[in-house]
C-alpha cells in the first residue's frame, strides 16, 4: 500500500479531534487526483470542514492556496490542539473554556 505524505502532527491532531467528537476522514491520497486537496475532511455538528494540517513552521504550497481559494465551503488550517478547538467552536458545536486541554 502506498504511503502518503503527512505532517508530523497529523495523527495527533486528528486523534485529538476524534476525542472531542469530530468525525475525521483522512484523505491525503486525494491530492494525487486534485492537487492541493486538504489533508482531511472533518464533520462537526453536521458541518463539513476541509482541514489542512500543518506543523507550526509548515507553509502552504501554491496548489493548496489555489484549492482553498476555489473551494466555496469552509477550509481551515490546523497546527495545534488550540486550532482544533477553534474550528469546533467556529462550527457552533461547543464552547471551550480557557485552559481546557
Amino acid at each position: 500500500m502506498r504511503e502518503y505524505k503527512r505532517d508530523a502532527n497529523h495523527q495527533s491532531l486528528c486523534g485529538y479531534a476524534r476525542q472531542l467528537g469530530v468525525q475525521v476522514y483522512d484523505c491525503p491520497w486525494a491530492g494525487r487526483y486534485s492537487p492541493g486537496w486538504p489533508d482531511a475532511m472533518w464533520v462537526i455538528a453536521g458541518v463539513i470542514v476541509m482541514v489542512e494540517i500543518k506543523t507550526e513552521a509548515g507553509e502552504m504550497e501554491d496548489s493548496e492556496l489555489e484549492w482553498h481559494a476555489l473551494f466555496s465551503g469552509p477550509v481551515e488550517i490546523v497546527r495545534t490542539e488550540a486550532d482544533v478547538r477553534r474550528v469546533i467552536e467556529k462550527c457552533g458545536a461547543v464552547r471551550f473554556e480557557e485552559g481546557l486541554r
